[in-house]
């Protein structure tokens, strides 16, 4: 069963990346999805996002990802405090998505789910120069070495040897 759930970290929340669910959510790919997905992040900004954005969608919360249900958004709420929709992007939502990635990385654990999605992350405000990417914050997280990153779809999947160095260093590695 838990090879069947997708977990989404739905990351920075003043990014775009909601606008590009909903639009995933419309697609055919979504439904022909048999995946479970499970978004991870704040229930109510995603209500607003959608609103704003004159999108429609039930989103079913649930607390166990066990409780997901096929072809229908299912999310765990993590709370979050903002006072506008969309902001600008400061490390004023650092502890929110720290909060979601934990959350994940536990449900991982928990469940053994294979699959992992990340929102976009403000490398200057969150990972603050201490991580070159997110693929290195997820792999000291779990205490990963030689972690990987897969970028996928339907006609090609590419695992770079290398993540997020600069280009005149990727020979050195």
């Amino acid at each position: 069963m838990s090879s069947k759930i997708i977990l989404v970290i739905l990351g920075e929340p003043n990014s775009t990346f909601s606008e590009v669910l909903f639009k995933y959510f419309l697609s055919k790919n979504f439904k022909k999805n048999k995946n479970k997905i499970v978004l991870v992040g704040s229930k109510k900004l995603l209500q607003m996002q959608m609103s704003k954005l004159k999108y429609n969608f039930y989103i079913h919360e649930i607390v166990d990802v066990k409780k997901a249900i096929v072809k229908l958004i299912n999310i765990i709420n993590v709370d979050y405090k903002f006072k506008k929709t969309f902001s600008k992007i400061t490390s004023s939502s650092n502890k929110y998505i720290e909060n979601c990635f934990n959350l994940s990385i536990e449900l991982i654990k928990l469940n053994k789910i294979k699959k992992l999605i990340n929102g976009p992350v403000s490398k200057t405000h969150f990972l603050k120069k201490k991580f070159p990417g997110i693929t290195e914050y997820i792999g000291f997280k779990t205490k990963t070495n030689n972690q990987v990153m897969l970028i996928y779809n339907q006609n090609l999947s590419v695992s770079p040897l290398t993540t997020h160095i600069p280009i005149k260093e990727v020979t050195k590695k």
